[in-house]
């Protein structure tokens, strides 16, 4: 048996990478379908809906939309499950790309609705030792046991690139996405890379569930379960979210996430860039391939290639990083950069291609960016974004700032950006006004900070006012403030 909680945050219900670790089982459809069993107390939060276009004797059920909710990999490509009359572990180590709504209940084919479940199987526990073939680039690979067992641990050909695992976290997005696990910063120790801190899992890969892994060159390929590979940490929530990892690189981690209309957001997606003498601005292990997510994916582009950690040598003042979105929506977004570089005498901007804005970004801190899709196309082309690095000129601090640790740069400004630097301010809520010559207030805003450094764009807020000389009282949260004068030069760009 294996539990499904309905955790995703934002739907509750998600695709997940599974398997059943047994052999001589029976099929699909009497095992995760019930056999068909109509939906009835006996079966509450037992069994799941498995979709698609319905014909005689295919096993699917009816859904209105005849969306396939159960996919095999053929070493390419993800392909659907047409009939679910077959058995269920057809080989060791089969795994699926199966879509979780919850149990058996017909108003679960309504997107509104979600509830957890439990799946079971009935055949022969695997045991001893198991060796599994790993066809293509990437194989997808189900733990055959009924137990975790640590990834660091299996046994790999010399094939298979021994520091990488993919898996796919249902708490991440709508309805989940990719995770890149690596060790090469703490070894042995597998921690997510892409999306940083969203995913609790680590080394052990828990029973029923799969995952893929990588070949270093085409050719045969496998790995191999031993007994003495399970473990007893049993974490059943391996979803949930993960905080508290810290990374002794120099790197820019990005984040993706939807800006609700309330101010909140979830995360979509995430990439990591790090930077040293030892990696090279070339394709190499050393990156890892992005694998495209169901909504939102968010990457980097590089040399036609879609990855989500991207190792780079030490930063250059004429260096550029390219940024791939897909699968984006007319909507609000953030995009979210925590970066920890000691390089000096360089700057990061984040361009736009779209607005035209150039954004800096805080290489020792935080930088939050917000922007929208829209019904213009050109919003949503894939490569909206790029940073771009460049000789550092130093930010301007105002002799009448009021309070230590506030920067506001450039000033005079010439595109209508008010950029706001805090250093080491405490967390809570600030407020921003903007008052014009004649002390009336033309905008108002609030947000709220984490804590430490931090770097804000503030182009939205100055939209549509005329140029010349401003006040921006900033409300600190003990209540107290702090007066910044400064000048718009140039209307804002349309």
């Amino acid at each position: 048996e294996r539990f499904f909680p309905n955790n995703n945050p934002i739907s509750g219900r998600a695709w997940r990478l599974v398997t059943a670790p047994l052999n001589e089982t029976g099929t699909i459809y009497d095992a995760w379908q019930l056999g068909g069993a109509a939906y009835a107390p006996a079966n509450f939060h037992r069994g799941t809906l498995i979709t698609g276009p319905q014909i005689v004797g295919n096993g699917l059920d009816i859904t209105p939309t005849n969306n396939y909710s159960l996919k095999k990999y053929d070493g390419i490509n993800f392909i659907n499950v047409d009939n679910t009359h077959t058995t269920l572990s057809t080989a060791i180590g089969t795994a699926y790309f199966l879509f979780v709504r919850g149990d058996r209940n017909p108003m679960l084919t309504n997107i509104a609705n979600s509830d957890y479940t439990t799946l079971s199987c009935i055949g022969k526990l695997q045991t001893g030792p198991v060796n599994i073939s790993v066809p293509g680039s990437y194989g997808l690979v189900g733990n055959p046991y009924a137990s975790p067992v640590d990834f660091n641990l299996i046994d790999k050909s010399d094939n298979i690139y021994p520091h990488r695992f993919y898996v796919f976290d249902p708490n991440i997005n709508q309805v989940g996405a990719y995770v890149t696990m690596e060790d090469l910063s703490t070894p042995g120790v597998f921690k997510p890379t892409a999306p940083h801190g969203a995913s609790s899992q680590d080394n052990y890969i828990q029973s029923g569930q799969a995952f893929f892994v990588e070949q270093l060159t085409p050719g045969a390929a496998s790995i191999t379960f031993q007994e003495n590979n399970k473990a007893s940490v049993n974490n059943p929530s391996i979803f949930r979210p993960m905080s508290g990892q810290t990374d002794n690189e120099e790197y820019i981690r990005s984040n993706l996430y939807l800006l609700n209309d309330d101010g909140t957001t979830n995360l979509a997606d995430g990439t990591v860039a790090k930077f040293g003498s030892s990696y090279s601005n070339e394709v190499d292990i050393n990156d890892a391939l992005k694998f495209g997510n169901i909504n939102e994916s968010f990457s980097f582009s590089r040399h036609n290639r879609r990855l989500a950690v991207e190792r780079r040598s030490v930063i250059k003042k004429t260096d550029t990083m390219f940024f791939h979105l897909a699968r984006a929506t007319p909507r609000n977004y953030q995009v979210e950069f925590i970066a920890q570089i000691e390089v000096g005498g360089v700057e990061a901007f984040l361009e736009d291609i779209y607005t035209k804005a150039s954004i800096p970004i805080n290489l020792s801190g935080t930088t939050k960016v917000d922007f929208t899709i829209n019904a213009d196309s050109l919003s949503g082309v894939v490569n909206r974004f790029k940073i771009i690095f460049k000789e550092s000129i130093p930010p301007v601090l105002l002799p009448d700032i009021g309070a230590d640790g506030i920067v506001i740069y450039p000033n005079p400004f010439t595109n209508g950006i008010i950029n706001l630097m805090l250093k080491n301010q405490p967390r809570g809520k600030y407020q921003l006004s903007l008052y014009n010559n004649t002390g009336q207030a033309t905008s108002t805003q609030s947000f709220y900070h984490e804590g430490g450094n931090a770097t804000l764009s503030l182009k939205p807020f100055t939209k549509g006012i005329a140029n010349g000389i401003y006040l921006l009282k900033v409300f600190f949260p003990d209540n107290s403030s702090s007066n910044i004068k400064l000048m718009l030069q140039t209307k804002m760009p349309r």
